[in-house]
């Protein structure tokens, strides 16, 4: 009796699917930014530039989080990666002629759902946009560093700069712009966390707490 040819297993679609979706997100954030880019070229207000310019930047954060998960088995970010693209992504962009900003990413390998990592890229690039925009004026070098850690059971993001420090009197119930404003609204609302702008040993310390299920 002959035996009957043997079955291969089925193939499993739903990552290779999974990881798909996330590569064309990626393509389709990273035409809009393109087109961002070139409306930003036309507007002659510098205010409207200046907008432009910031969702931008939020897009572009958003476009590491699709590159990374595109690439994993199961939707779970590195925070630890994540923050190193971050870092050089901005550093890259907001450098000006002359300076030397260098960016450093400290901690173990902290994993996160997709969805996290989303949040956690808006509010950690915004914080990062913040540091290169206003701590390094008039300066011609520095260091921006980005840590993740855990804390009993939860998760830490830091992001830390040597740069001129935080305006005297300043709070962030009074003296939060956008991007800031934004980054409470993301840890509050989506994390479930608390946010914390405190200075740090030499300029500003940046804190964003969380548990990882929520």
């Amino acid at each position: 009796m002959s035996k009957s040819p043997k079955r291969s297993s089925p193939r499993k679609s739903r990552p290779d699917g999974t990881r798909e979706i996330h590569h064309r997100v990626k393509n389709n954030l990273q035409i809009i930014a393109s087109i961002l880019r070139l409306q930003m070229r036309r507007e002659e207000s510098l205010s409207a530039q200046t907008a432009l310019g910031g969702a931008i930047t939020r897009i572009m954060g958003m476009v590491q989080v699709h590159d990374l998960l595109a690439q994993e088995e199961v939707p779970r970010v590195d925070l630890r990666e994540l923050l190193g693209r971050l870092l050089d992504l901005n550093v890259q962009a907001f450098m000006m002629p002359g300076q030397t900003i260098r960016p450093v990413t400290t901690g173990p390998s902290v994993v996160v759902s997709g969805d996290k990592a989303v949040s956690i890229a808006l509010a950690a690039n915004e914080l990062i946009v913040n540091v290169l925009k206003h701590a390094y004026r008039g300066r011609r070098e520095g260091k921006i560093e980005a840590r993740v850690g855990t804390e009993g059971g939860g998760v830490v993001v830091e992001v830390e700069d040597d740069g001129t420090g935080l305006p005297a009197g300043f709070t962030l119930a009074a003296g939060s712009n956008l991007g800031l404003r934004l980054v409470q609204s993301v840890v509050r609302d989506d994390l479930r966390g608390e946010f914390m702008l405190v200075p740090g040993k030499r300029g500003t310390s940046a804190t964003i707490r969380f548990r990882k299920r929520t």
